[in-house]
């Protein structure tokens, strides 16, 4: 059962007005503005998608087609941090899923599912042409190489410390130096900044359904 995070989306609107602003209220850049508000929250937050609506005067449904149709959009909230865990042929074969199953009893979440706390997402990618350093876990863009389930603690540990999460000093690492990059620790006061000049020629689309939007016309 989808464990789906109950927030309360808190959206600056005049930021959103910005970021309208800036792409000159035109709706044909409706896809940039919409990579600029993921920029900024890290998915699509309805309130700010409802607003763009309202600005450039488009149905709901126009706005909810285009957020749902690409995969690089999310309208789930989604972690600070991004851990992605490849599972292609070489990572499956070398333990990959059970680096899986290690960070999900580590991080209490599923697949594709985000912590509580909103610090971590968890997510598998088919490969990431590293098959040379199998089996691979990539957090927040970072590779590190020949991992181990006994080494998915220490990692999450590192990226709680960076945090300042009250969780550190508890669950301290015991996976070993080995020679995976520390990169996580390196990489968590990194700031996410929305692009000037957004690529969304590469963006690519995916079947979900743009019927979740809608619910909060209301609001």
């Amino acid at each position: 059962m989808d464990k789906e995070i109950k927030v309360k989306e808190t959206v600056d609107l005049k930021l959103v007005d910005e970021i309208i602003a800036r792409w000159g209220s035109d709706e044909a850049y409706l896809i940039p503005m919409m990579q600029d508000i993921q920029g900024k929250y890290n998915y699509l937050p309805r309130p700010a998608l409802l607003h763009i609506q309202e600005k450039l005067n488009l149905p709901l449904t126009r706005v909810a087609e285009v957020a749902s149709f690409y995969k690089a959009f999310s309208l789930k909230p989604k972690g600070k941090h991004l851990v992605h865990v490849c599972l292609g042929t070489a990572c499956h074969l070398k333990g990959g899923p059970r680096i899986v199953d290690a960070f999900r009893r580590e991080l209490n979440v599923e697949v594709d599912e985000t912590t509580k706390d909103r610090l971590f997402t968890l997510q598998t990618v088919n490969c990431v042409g590293a098959c040379a350093l199998a089996p691979v876990v990539i957090i927040d863009g970072n590779v590190s190489g020949r991992q181990e389930p006994s080494k998915v603690k220490m990692m999450v540990s590192r990226v709680r410390k960076a945090e300042g999460g009250a969780e550190a000093g508890e669950e301290g690492g015991n996976g070993g130096p080995g020679k995976a990059k520390s990169a996580a620790a390196e990489t968590a006061q990194a700031a996410k900044k929305p692009s000037a000049k957004p690529k969304s020629a590469k963006i690519k689309k995916t079947g979900k359904s743009a019927k979740s939007l809608s619910k909060s016309k209301k609001k």
